[in-house]
């Protein structure tokens, strides 16, 4: 017999609240009371310290042996040997410039080149990690362990992207059409931790990120909320998925304000048409109240 699925935290639950897509910053900030700037540093810690982040870097030696590579050519002024195609044209141009000398010869030498669609990845792969590192940095130090965490992490991720295949790549997120290349490509694998860590970017803070740092007061609100929301629709009301107006969720009849957004006018908590719900257990009570 297959067991009852456990419900997600409150606070994950709450996140699921809220419609789509989502500003996760703004999103973040309205739930957990945070300034918008503090959100910001809390994504960023997140990128940063992300499974994903530790993967890649952890990768980063071996995939550094192993990088993709292409061949191109360059022209090269060869004296008495031919080291590829001879552009007779070049040679020409470049025998009358020093006196016919015949020995001399321009050919079109093959080179490595590691500018390629795969290395373009890793390489803002690497930057989104040092970007994310830095912006802990700015926002909370370079003391304590975070900040000293977020040190390490962006003086490894400029180590890696100053090394001497990788430091010509210029730095651009690479475009749908050459990242749908690498995944497709046969060299998907290896470089399958830098896509990751660039999925992981673009999708931001997710529930389980904001569960992990909610206090047991804040957690409690969240559940009280996904408490009204859910009651409401089980009594057949619309409620609408949860929109974030400054720092307040609003969804219909509901809105939820954390406490540390609350001000003059401004009063904590779950309302329900503008009156507070005080407790899980008056839940139903305020609905019926309220001529829900």
């Amino acid at each position: 017999m297959t067991g009852a699925v456990a419900a997600p935290p409150a606070t994950v639950a709450a996140w699921g609240l809220l419609a789509r897509p989502v500003d996760p910053v703004a999103a973040a900030g309205a739930l957990l009371g945070l300034s918008r700037r503090f959100a910001e540093a809390l994504a960023a810690a997140v990128i940063a310290t992300s499974p994903e982040t530790v993967d890649l870097l952890m990768q980063m030696p071996r995939l550094l042996r192993s990088l993709s590579v292409a061949t191109t050519t360059r022209a090269e002024r060869c004296q008495g040997e031919v080291r590829g195609p001879i552009l007779w044209s070049e040679t020409i141009s470049a025998r009358g410039a020093s006196g016919g000398d015949p020995e001399l010869l321009v050919c079109a030498a093959p080179q490595r080149a590691y500018d390629t669609a795969e290395n373009r990845v890793l390489v803002a792969a690497l930057h989104q990690i040092v970007d994310a590192a830095r912006s802990v940095e700015r926002h909370i130090g370079s003391t304590g362990d975070h900040g000293r965490a977020a040190r390490r992490l962006t003086s490894l991720g400029l180590r890696y992207l100053d090394h001497r295949t990788l430091n010509g790549i210029p730095r651009r997120r690479p475009n749908p059409r050459e990242v749908r290349r690498v995944r497709a490509g046969r060299r998907a694998r290896p470089y399958a931790p830098a896509l990751a860590v660039l999925d992981r970017a673009v999708v931001g803070l997710i529930g389980s990120d904001v569960a992990e740092v909610a206090d047991d007061r804040t957690v409690r609100q969240h559940a009280l909320l996904v408490h009204v929301v859910g009651e409401l629709r089980a009594r057949g009301h619309d409620v609408p998925p949860l929109l974030v107006r400054d720092t307040t969720l609003v969804g219909g009849p509901v809105q939820y304000r954390h406490e540390r957004h609350a001000g003059p006018g401004l009063t904590a908590g779950v309302h329900l048409d503008g009156a507070v719900v005080e407790a899980d257990d008056s839940v139903t009570a305020a609905i019926e109240l309220a001529g829900y």
